[in-house]
């Protein structure tokens, strides 16, 4: 019977910390809607913050038949201009500007 190869795997951290890797990765998640920003220098996570952040975009707008039915359903508050043009943002880092 042949023998199945151990599969081995490692976190980003453990990996920055082998290879001795600064790492920072700033990310969005549309689903659950937030932002991340990582720094990981060499294992050592020194910055691991989470906002909150939305982003809708034409197809959400086209659920919602007036701007305030949209506005009380997600808790949000929607400019004039964002309804019109059916796509709004708000939350989020204020600067992707890396550290590194």
């Amino acid at each position: 019977m042949k023998k199945e190869k151990e599969i081995q795997c490692l976190t980003l951290w453990e990996a920055c910390k082998l290879y001795d890797v600064v790492m920072e990765v700033y990310s969005k998640e549309d689903g659950t809607q937030f932002q991340q920003h990582i720094l990981c220098n060499k294992g050592n996570v020194e910055i691991d913050d989470t906002v909150n952040w939305y982003e809708y975009v034409e197809e959400q707008f086209e659920v919602y038949e007036t701007k305030e039915e949209m506005e009380k359903e997600l808790e949000i508050t929607l400019s004039e201009q964002e309804w019109q043009d059916k796509y709004a943002t708000g939350g989020g880092f204020k600067s992707w500007n890396f550290q590194i």
